[in-house]
């Protein structure tokens, strides 16, 4: 097999290997374009506690100062964060 251009070679004869047959068919039509994805959410970080208008509803926050972990954050804010002693928590 020729895989630069995916020609198939065989069966070996006296007189050589013969014409090959190409394994790659036709290129198909385009298929139809679906909607968008929703956003995931992002992990932020800083060393202050997060405001309000920061991030996006689903989103986590990370105070670097306190090892603090908020979220997700719903529509009333990010709520109670939790304390993460060791990397191992987070």
């Amino acid at each position: 097999m020729r895989t630069s251009t995916s020609d198939f070679y065989g069966p070996k004869t006296a007189s050589g290997w013969g014409t090959p047959t190409n394994l790659k068919g036709a290129t198909g039509a385009t298929g139809a374009t679906g909607a968008a994805g929703a956003a995931g959410s992002k992990i932020l970080s800083g060393t202050a506690v997060p405001t309000a208008s920061a991030g996006s509803n689903g989103d986590f926050y990370f105070r670097t100062t306190t090892a603090d972990f908020y979220g997700p954050k719903i529509v009333s804010g990010w709520g109670t964060p939790i304390k993460c002693s060791s990397s191992n928590d987070i």
